[in-house]
């Protein structure tokens, strides 16, 4: 009786699999996605705030800058970024760091609008001037609201790599237009 009773409902399961009519089928109510400016856009400039934490002796600090890239073909684009941040070291010493990036922008299935590079630059400390270099993550968030077509909020993070400083992560927020 229990294998009947199972043969019937594994069966029944079975023909209802294929009685749907594919021609019948129901489309959502929602509206299609918006297509976001940010792949139209090939200019950007931005704002940045977030943290730096160097390794050594130096405590994490505030860390606040400016982002400006440019794309102009395909997913390769490349860029400016100059950030400063107070180092929390004996000297309480300023720290400033002008990176030219390499970037590849992609659209991973969780994070779209995502990037990856590198940069290298000037790293200025006390007046001295190194030079260090960096790789670089980071992902933008568009707003799809009608007034805020160019606008995206985002995080980038990069690891400051230089022999006479400390080197030292950072992470940003930054807040983006796009043109």
């Amino acid at each position: 009786m229990l294998k009947t009773l199972i043969a019937i409902v594994i069966l029944s399961g079975s023909i209802s699999a294929f009685a749907e009519d594919m021609e019948s089928t129901v489309t959502g109510t929602m509206p299609a996605e918006k297509e976001s400016a940010i792949k139209e856009s090939k200019l950007r400039a931005g704002l940045m705030t977030g943290f730096n934490s160097p390794k050594g002796d130096v405590r994490t600090t505030t860390e606040y800058g400016v982002t400006t890239a440019f794309q102009p073909f395909g997913a390769f684009g490349f860029g400016i970024d100059a950030q400063n941040a107070r180092l929390e070291d004996q000297n309480k010493n300023r720290r400033t760091t002008i990176m030219v990036n390499g970037l590849v922008n992609g659209d991973l299935p969780v994070l779209r609008h995502s990037y990856a590079g590198v940069g290298g630059g000037p790293v200025i400390l006390n007046g001295k001037v190194n030079w260090g270099y960096a790789p670089i993550v980071g992902f933008d968030v568009p707003f799809n609201q009608k007034a805020h077509d160019f606008i995206s909020l985002g995080l980038t993070a990069k690891y400051l790599i230089n022999p006479n400083t400390p080197n030292s992560l950072s992470a940003a927020a930054a807040l983006k237009y796009w043109f």
